[in-house]
């Protein structure tokens, strides 16, 4: 009594690893379903976990707490890798998280120089960046704040409006530097304004309708591209048609 009897371990872990495996192929059946874990020649393997899906916060370190368990449990030359869609999926999100900020940083002084060569002070180039950016955040602040995630859909959003607004702010302040010095920083876009502005309501009204269109979709991601496209057009309208008189509209 109290002592532990010899016959409690009746195998190893190695021995009962191999008999599993010598059973599993003793048959077809078997041998087939071995071959979706472990390699012909025995030298790769693999070993599914089943995780709730979720984002960087919650996947990463779980991923790596597998790789430091395997390492552990395999000998020391082994190799491990961790891989499955969900971590594709977040990889190729990091993609996009990467492009899209890149594709922004490069943008920018790309307008200003076209805003340079149309306005050339350097204070109405700010000024002309204002109307094109405060779109961009009050989508991407939005987003964030109701929970809105970056997706391969809702990542395009701002690249697409940021080209719309920039169209609509340059026909805005075409010839306003010449006309400014004849009638006045105020009356110059005034001027401008009366003759786009229909023009800039009616296109945002169709944009926005047909981007709309796409909030109506049962796939969540398509769904969400169109009501945010939608919204942030009606944003970036009220945007040009508010903000460059106020900002130009004081010469």
């Amino acid at each position: 009594m109290g002592q532990r009897s010899p016959l409690a371990v009746l195998a190893t872990r190695e021995e009962t690893l191999g008999l599993g495996l010598t059973l599993l192929t003793a048959d077809d059946d078997g041998e087939r379903a071995l071959a979706r874990f472990v390699t012909a020649d025995g030298r790769r393997a693999r070993v599914t976990i089943f995780v709730r899906s979720g984002g960087f916060e919650a996947i990463d370190p779980l991923a790596a707490q597998a790789r430091q368990v395997a390492l552990g449990e395999l000998p020391p030359a082994s190799d491990v890798v961790a891989t499955g869609t969900l971590l594709l999926l977040l990889g190729f999100h990091r993609h996009l998280l990467a492009t899209l900020a890149l594709s922004l940083t490069l943008t920018l002084p790309v307008l200003a120089g076209v805003f340079a060569g149309l306005l050339r002070r350097p204070t109405d180039v700010l000024r002309a960046l204002v109307p094109n950016v405060v779109p961009i955040v009050l989508l991407l602040g939005g987003m964030g704040w109701v929970g809105i995630g970056l997706d391969v859909a809702t990542v395009m959003v701002a690249s697409i409006v940021l080209g719309l607004v920039v169209d609509d702010t340059i026909h805005s302040l075409a010839r306003h530097r010449e006309r400014r010095g004849e009638v006045g920083g105020a009356a110059a876009i005034a001027e401008r304004l009366e003759r786009t502005a229909p023009a800039y309501l009616l296109t945002g009204a169709i944009l926005a309708a047909g981007f709309g269109v796409c909030a109506l979709s049962d796939f969540a991601p398509i769904a969400r591209f169109g009501s945010l496209s939608a919204a942030t057009v009606v944003i970036a309208v009220l945007a040009d048609l508010t903000l460059v008189p106020a900002l130009f509209g004081r010469d």
